[in-house]
């Protein structure tokens, strides 16, 4: 069992990194409120890499640490939902301040 499972944490980490380096860039370019979001996407990113990594070398029987793995993937849903949540306000702003220029024309 420990073999069927390990090739599929190791994808996931690769993955996980190859998303971190993608969110970065588009980071770096963002200013303002936007960048707050991406960076809370980006830092979840890497708590979910942390956790794939945790998790390989616990089905490896190495060490075993489930409960910093359900920490982690705690963390990790829960800045999704602030990146997400935080996105969500800036578009309600956006579509606000659009709408107000369209009642004074």
């Amino acid at each position: 069992m420990i073999w069927i499972n390990a090739p599929f944490n190791i994808i996931n980490f690769d993955l996980a990194l190859v998303a971190i380096v993608l969110a970065l860039g588009v980071t770096w370019r963002l200013a303002g409120k936007i960048a707050l979001a991406y960076k809370f996407l980006v830092i979840a990113i890497a708590v979910f890499a942390v956790k794939e990594f945790i998790r390989f070398f616990t089905e490896l029987q190495v060490f075993s640490a489930e409960i910093l793995i359900n920490v982690t993937k705690f963390v990790f849903i829960v800045l999704i939902i602030f990146s997400v949540l935080n996105i969500k306000r800036i578009i309600k702003e956006v579509d606000g301040h659009r709408n107000h220029k369209r009642r004074k024309k």
